[in-house]
């Protein structure tokens, strides 16, 4: 059995890969764009692009037998705007942005995982990398990064066998 934190992780990748313009979205994600970490690095096959990254488990203990485990969750969002595109590069990442949270909290609970997720937002905007194409325009990467904490209760006996982190 896999432990709480991965089926969590396994969630957030499964719920992403559903945003699509055919599920009511404003972008199409799909299972290869929507990608875990990895110590190798992640292949940008198309965009827009998803990396889901763990951060830092804070566990603390409550009344007995119980202890709660805050996960910190990562989600570099990546996109390529034409230079010559019309629409603001910012709107598209205030699309992003709310596709991504209307996603995430549809289901707070991550399939009965966890207590509750919260999603709290950091923009970033970066170019990332440009390229010539046909048409002579250019092309930029942006990002966004969007840190989620998931609260979760557990027995300190399932704590033991079950390790978040």
């Amino acid at each position: 059995m896999e432990t709480v934190r991965e089926r969590i992780l396994q969630n957030i990748k499964a719920v992403l890969e559903g945003v699509t313009i055919a599920n009511g979205y404003n972008f199409d994600f799909t299972p290869a764009t929507v990608q875990r970490w990895s110590m190798h690095g992640n292949r940008m096959v198309d965009m827009p692009m998803v990396v889901i990254s763990p951060g830092d488990e804070d566990e603390s203990s409550m009344p007995n037998p119980f202890e709660e485990c805050l996960l910190t969750l990562y989600l570099d969002i990546f996109f390529v705007n034409d230079e010559n595109d019309p629409v603001p590069t910012d709107t598209y990442l205030n699309r992003l942005q709310g596709d991504i949270k209307k996603a995430i909290l549809q289901d707070s609970t991550r399939a009965g995982n966890a207590v509750d997720t919260d999603v709290l937002v950091q923009r970033r905007l970066k170019r990332l990398r440009h390229s010539r194409t046909r048409g002579s325009s250019w092309r930029f990467a942006s990002a966004i990064v969007i840190c989620g904490r998931i609260r979760q209760q557990r027995t300190k006996r399932e704590g033991l066998q079950c390790q978040c982190s």
